[in-house]
């Protein structure tokens, strides 16, 4: 029982520095747009967080697996804890890129709600996951959306 308490702490843990890591990225964000550091974090843009940890099954079969479709984030901003794994894809000129992973590398996508508050300033990054690999993996994400309260 120890572990899960270990665990949980570790996530409590990592939680408080991906907030602090959102918090800094809107800071920066609003000044990209012009703005006071404070602009994002004033409209509440950083007041809720959600973490998602994903497990993905072995699959015998990569190349007839579909993964995660394309699609877009509906929030602020999304954080991915990139794995040594790989297989993300953000499109560009329609042509899907690979996303070469980086061990314990952060992956920053602007999401839906932030290209509508700039105006399209900030452009929502249409993405999507393939399978490469037979083994089982893990992906922790965060995401900064709307506060319901």
């Amino acid at each position: 029982m120890d572990s899960c308490f270990d665990v949980a702490g570790s996530m409590m843990e990592f939680s408080k520095h991906m907030k602090a890591l959102g918090e800094l990225l809107f800071e920066l964000l609003s000044e990209a747009l012009g703005q006071n550091s404070s602009h994002l974090k004033d409209i509440d843009c950083a007041k809720s967080q959600v973490m998602f940890c994903q497990y993905y099954p072995p699959c015998p079969q990569p190349d007839l697996t579909l993964g995660l479709s394309k699609h877009t984030d509906f929030s602020y901003l999304t954080v991915l804890l990139q794995d040594n794994i790989g297989g993300l894809q953000v499109l560009h000129d329609q042509t899907w890129i690979d996303v070469p992973p980086v061990p314990r590398a952060l992956v920053a996508n602007m999401g839906d709600l932030l290209q509508l508050i700039t105006n399209d300033k900030f452009i929502s990054a249409e993405h999507r996951v393939v399978w490469i690999f037979c083994t089982a993996y893990f992906s922790t994400m965060f995401l900064q959306h709307i506060h319901e309260g």
